[in-house]
């Protein structure tokens, strides 16, 4: 499971308190120490990770599921996160999933994404992105809708 902000690190573990955790708060040797008990085939079945702390340098290869909680602001941090689990010597399939709220800035979040992605994939492949500017469209559709708030559920 991957989340950026602290809040939302904490429902997970407070529900699942077994569950291992490479966090921001975690030193070096208590990740790989976190991680290392998430691979022994008896050890914790889910493994909560800050975004930013596990989308590199960690590889918890035995996860077939990998959930987003919330998104953050670049596709290749998600790829990055994803990737942990696609690793040399990883025969069977792995699942993404990524955890939306309706009526939420999730659906904002999810289609910034997809822009820039298709941003991305145009100047790699050496097209020319048409439409408006990245920025001026976010603010267009944070505007243009009102948010409801999430409440949380324990």
């Amino acid at each position: 499971m991957f989340a950026d902000h602290v809040e939302i690190q904490r429902g997970p573990l407070q529900r699942f308190p077994d569950a291992a955790h490479v966090l921001g708060r975690d030193d070096a040797h208590a990740r790989a120490d976190a991680v290392a008990r998430f691979q022994c085939p008896d050890g914790p079945r889910m493994i909560v990770c800050s975004l930013r702390a596990a989308s590199q340098g960690i590889t918890p290869t035995r996860a077939s599921n990998v959930a987003f909680l919330e998104l953050g602001w670049t596709p290749a941090r998600h790829d990055q996160a994803e990737d942990r689990c696609h690793r040399i010597g990883r025969e069977s399939a792995v699942t993404a999933w990524y955890l939306l709220a309706p009526e939420t800035i999730d659906e904002t979040m999810a289609t910034l994404l997809q822009r820039k992605r298709g941003i991305i994939d145009a100047i790699a492949d050496g097209r020319v992105q048409d439409g408006e500017a990245l920025v001026e469209a976010l603010v267009r559709d944070l505007r243009a809708r009102p948010f409801r708030h999430l409440r949380a559920v324990a």
